[in-house]
């Protein structure tokens, strides 16, 4: 099982460059890089860091302040056996090397073009997604438009009737009290007016609720609009800053 550098530093509680040192030391053997997480140990590997933190904790425990690495190169050749070398600072050339290291290459170019794909995608995905919501919007925009229009039609309607009702109210009442037709009692003309005013309260309550209506829907055009703006200058923005935000 392969650990990478932040699992293995965190499980055995050391610092990264304290790992490198033991690695320079060739205590740890060589370790393969990862293109995204860096360094990472296989399980011989790990034993070995596991071993080299239990004989530097025995030297502490001891009194001793400088850490005795003969003893630790001795602990690892027992446990471990073969022979401890540091790692070399010039690599040989011979054929094994060459092919290892395209093989990194490979690894490397194949993560780079996986980190390249995703990115594009990434950033197809929003320019996709900020066209649909444009889009979206535009249409909701248009269709209060045609909301707010009718609404408009039916207040104007409304108004109207509430500015005739007065004149028609009087002329119903003449046209009670004109000769041909018979005389209408107080109850009954009392009942008129009462109808007249409840007639006008509900013309009141009506307008009431439209002028709230035409109010909601400007707040949502104002909103939209704000939105319809971000959506202009989010081009103007950088590939990154427009992915990482």
């Amino acid at each position: 099982m392969v650990k990478y550098i932040g699992d293995v530093t965190k499980e055995f509680g050391i610092e990264s460059h304290t790992l490198r040192n033991w690695e320079d030391r060739g205590l740890i053997g060589d370790v393969e890089q990862d293109f995204v997480h860096g360094r990472m140990y296989n399980e011989e590997q790990i034993e070995r860091i596991r071993t080299i933190q239990e004989v530097i904790n025995a030297q502490r425990e001891k009194g001793m302040k400088r850490t005795d690495y003969r003893e630790v190169e001795d602990v690892l050749l027992d446990r471990f056996g073969g022979l401890v070398v540091e790692r070399q600072e010039n690599i040989p050339a011979t054929p094994e090397t060459f092919i290892n290291l395209l093989k990194k290459l490979e690894k490397q170019e194949q993560a780079n073009e996986q980190l390249k794909e995703l990115l594009m995608t990434m950033a197809k995905s929003q320019v996709e997604g900020n066209d649909r919501i444009h889009q979206a919007l535009i249409e909701n925009t248009a269709k209060q438009e045609e909301e707010m229009k009718e609404i408009r039609e039916v207040r104007e309607m409304i108004g109207k009737l509430n500015k005739e009702l007065p004149a028609r109210t009087s002329e119903a009442l003449r046209s009670k009290s004109l000769p041909e037709a018979p005389a209408i009692s107080k109850e009954q003309a009392d009942t008129v007016i009462k109808e007249n005013q409840s007639l006008k309260q509900e013309v009141q309550l009506m307008k009431k609720v439209l002028d709230e209506v035409l109010l909601q829907i400007e707040e949502d055009r104002e909103k939209q609009a704000g939105m319809i703006a971000a959506q202009a200058e989010e081009p103007k923005k950088g590939f990154f800053a427009r992915i990482f935000g």
